[in-house]
């Protein structure tokens, strides 16, 4: 039983102070003809107009003398008793709606309760019951249309199974009164996986264990449509309960189960039809996150394929710079040595001969040198030490130191990138610089290094001599073309852009792209 009092002064009767007895309840009977008691100020009942068979669905001549408190709950009784004294003292009607359980049915009420003498009032009562549920039924459908929209923008925006699944079942919670409901989904071995469950876990063990449900459930997954059935008598629920196994489907394939259980309106069509479409939605959603994350796990393979890859280069450029430390450079440094000690001992008499020394011992300290460089060039250990960014810099600086003129911005935020990329990033530098040395004429650089979002972008503009790009497979530099066939596999491998502008007379500029990858979820970082 629930009593409310929906306002003071409701209408035009709630606008009128009380003019007279008489007057007024001539108009209330006129109003409401269902229900007329007269009651005293403590809600005993004095008189009533037989009108209808009684207020409360009692013989009328049951109430003569009866007060609130032996029909109605004390707090109801009290809320009443309020009204009364409210009339009485203000001399204005009081409108209040209740409902009553009759027939196993709630039946509701609108009343006015107006002061008729100084200790009496007037209640005249009709009942409302088809329009409280005239509201209900339209409050319900503006429910199941919001959860529609809710579902349908949510739904195509997250791809994250196990959000899809907790929110599939409290938008169902929303537009059906359920008792417990259950989201099941395929796994790896094809058998059905539940992932979700809501409501009584006690409710679902037994309904989902019956054999009711197992047919039900059979049938679905067979015929890929829905089934409802109904559930046997059981002490967990005070009412008969009945079931629905919905399929998800994704192109006529069956992905998944969901089972809901619940009252007998559970079934009604207008609910099966918004749970289908619920259902529909989430095997699609369902769906796209299962492609993502196939996707993302390909993506995470290939980058792991590509570090074990650049892992293997690396060794054997480490092993390249060892014997080139070991062999080239030792051999040139120890043919310095000796051919100035051999000056030393035997110094040339003759102008040409000590020149042409000279200029071998020149040649002689310029492939130390070379070496050196080559062996820094092939084994970088500030990039290991440091990071792309820094690695990037002490490069730019011993190029200016031999005067080149590079300047250099980066943007690079300090958190570490996969350094699968910064290797590709870093190598990437070295070739485009070397073939600047080689083929453009200019020591004059450009390099940016930044991080848009989710994307590093490098940029390396010279301005050089420049060529034509449609050109460059003709070209019979063959060091050229699989240096540029390897940056693009690098940059391919990794899923990003490599470009080439360039025109003779203004220059060459290479841009390169690459989208980093997400984090994996609880996943620690990689280290170097």
């Amino acid at each position: 039983m629930r009593a409310t009092n929906t306002t003071e002064n409701k209408g035009d009767r709630g606008q009128q102070e009380v003019r007279g007895p008489e007057a007024e309840l001539s108009a209330l009977l006129a109003a409401m003809s269902d229900v007329v008691l007269e009651l005293d100020a403590q809600g005993c009942c004095l008189k009533i107009t037989p009108t209808n068979p009684s207020l409360l669905y009692k013989p009328s001549e049951d109430l003569l003398g009866t007060s609130l408190y032996r029909i109605f709950p004390r707090a109801q009784a009290d809320e009443f008793l309020e009204y009364i004294r409210r009339a009485l003292k203000t001399r204005r009607i009081v409108c209040a709606e209740y409902s009553l359980p009759i027939e196993g049915r709630e039946v509701w009420f609108d009343a006015s309760i107006a002061p008729m003498t100084k200790e009496t009032v007037i209640w005249v009562a009709r009942e409302s019951t088809e329009g409280k549920q005239a509201q209900k039924r339209l409050k319900d459908s503006l429910d199941a249309l919001l959860a529609l929209h809710e579902a349908g923008q949510f739904l195509v925006s997250s791809l994250d199974p196990e959000e899809i699944g907790e929110r599939l079942l409290k938008l169902i919670e929303r537009i059906a009164t359920l008792s417990a409901a259950s989201l099941s989904l395929h796994d790896e071995h094809q058998s059905l996986d539940v992932r979700h469950i809501l409501g009584s876990q006690s409710i679902w063990l037994w309904a989902q264990s019956t054999p009711e449900a197992q047919n039900a459930r059979k049938s679905a997954l067979t015929a890929k449509e829905h089934q409802a059935f109904d559930l046997p008598s059981s002490d967990l629920a005070p009412f008969r309960l009945v079931g629905l196994c919905l399929p998800l489907l994704v192109r006529e394939r069956l992905i998944g189960l969901l089972e809901v259980y619940g009252p007998q309106s559970l079934v009604e069509s207008e609910t099966v039809k918004l749970l289908e479409s619920l259902a529909s939605q989430a095997a699609s959603a369902l769906e796209n996150a299962r492609l993502h994350g196939e996707l993302a796990e390909r993506e995470r393979r290939l980058v792991g394929l590509l570090g074990k890859l650049l892992g293997t280069q690396e060794e054997e450029r480490r092993r390249v710079a060892y014997e080139v430390h070991n062999s080239l450079a030792q051999l040139a440094a120890a043919a310095h040595q000796h051919l100035q000690a051999y000056i030393g001992y035997y110094p040339p008499s003759a102008p040409q001969a000590r020149q042409e020394i000279e200029q071998a011992l020149d040649l002689i300290k310029r492939t130390v040198v070379e070496a050196r460089r080559l062996i820094a060039n092939l084994r970088p250990t500030v990039l290991d030490d440091f990071g792309l960014a820094s690695a990037i810099g002490v490069q730019v600086d011993q190029l200016n130191a031999e005067g080149w003129q590079i300047s250099y911005e980066e943007t690079l935020e300090r958190e570490p990138m996969p350094h699968v990329i910064e290797v590709a990033l870093f190598q990437i530098v070295q070739e485009v610089l070397t073939n600047v040395r080689k083929h453009a004429q200019s020591t004059r650089v450009h390099i940016s290094l930044r991080r848009l979002g989710e994307k590093v972008r490098l940029q390396i503009r010279d301005f050089g001599r420049g060529f034509e790009p449609s050109a460059l497979s003709a070209s019979n530099d063959s060091s050229e073309m699989v240096g540029l066939s390897s940056m693009q596999e690098q940059i391919g491998l990794l899923n990003g852009e490599f470009k080439i502008q360039s025109k003779p007379g203004v220059g060459t500029l290479v841009v390169v792209g690459v989208l980093l990858p997400l984090p994996i979820r609880g996943a620690p970082h990689e280290g170097r």
